[in-house]
């Protein structure tokens, strides 16, 4: 889907402005100061109710106004709205509806940035590729951002356990569960990780690099083990340092 209507009031040095983006490829292009990166950031504020620039989202919020607003039209039809208040009475809504989740609008706008810092995803901690293979299943698995809450729960519980220093019923339940979300999201990602080197095989060549290039999904356990078994075995070392050695939690993309 596409965004093919964008209004934007009072965010970061823009007053007002109106757009409608065309199929295909658009740029944007002006003087130092003029709006360029506010304009693509007021997008992915649009689909994330969160900046790519600053950590604090108050900041998008111009100096002499009391909130920052963004509204958005899709090619399929929907109507998405946010708005940040500096009183805190943030707003966010989806065909009229109020949302409770920021993850509802990425659903209905997907964005990705690509800006110096991207580099990072290669270069960076394995948590970013994390975050990448997560933001991927989240768009293509409709049971993903469930399945993934249930995950860290059991994770947090079961580290929690073996804080504890001893082995116990509770701990056997949540290592259960945590298995049982772990292997479902495992299962995603490998396929996710397929698709993904399908598409990079073809970019490379496209690129005219004649070397074999692939992506290496590494799970965060031994490939010839199941996690319910290499947990059992890392159990007494886990005791003593009172957190889950292996898991998704350790998985990486190469």
């Amino acid at each position: 889907m596409t965004l093919s209507r964008l209004e934007v009031l009072t965010f970061r040095n823009i007053q007002r402005a109106v757009i409608e983006p065309r199929p295909g490829v658009n740029a944007f292009f002006g003087g130092n100061g003029s709006g360029k990166t506010s304009l693509l950031e007021a997008i992915y504020f649009l689909g994330n109710f969160r900046s790519f620039r600053s950590s604090q989202a108050s900041a998008v919020i111009s100096d002499d106004s009391e909130f920052a607003l963004i509204r958005g039209l899709t090619d399929q039809g929907d109507q998405l709205a946010v708005q940040r208040a500096r009183n805190k009475r943030h707003q966010l809504r989806l065909n009229q509806a109020p949302l409770v989740r920021a993850s509802d609008l990425a659903t209905a706008l997907p964005t990705v940035v690509f800006d110096p810092n991207t580099i990072l995803l290669v270069l960076g901690e394995p948590e970013r590729r994390r975050r990448f293979l997560n933001w991927g299943l989240f768009h293509v698995k409709p049971h993903f951002a469930e399945s993934w809450r249930s995950w860290s729960r059991a994770l947090d519980q079961r580290n929690r356990l073996l804080k504890v220093g001893y082995a116990s019923d509770s701990l056997k339940e949540w290592t259960a569960l945590l298995v049982k979300y772990s292997e479902t999201i495992d299962f995603w990602r490998q396929q996710y990780v397929e698709g993904l080197q399908t598409a990079f095989v073809q970019l490379i060549a496209q690129l005219g690099i004649d070397q074999p290039l692939t992506l290496e999904y590494r799970r965060g356990w031994p490939q010839d083990r199941d996690l319910k078994a290499a947990l059992e075995e890392d159990l007494p070392t886990d005791l003593k340092r009172g957190f889950s050695q292996k898991g998704l939690h350790r998985s990486d993309l190469r």
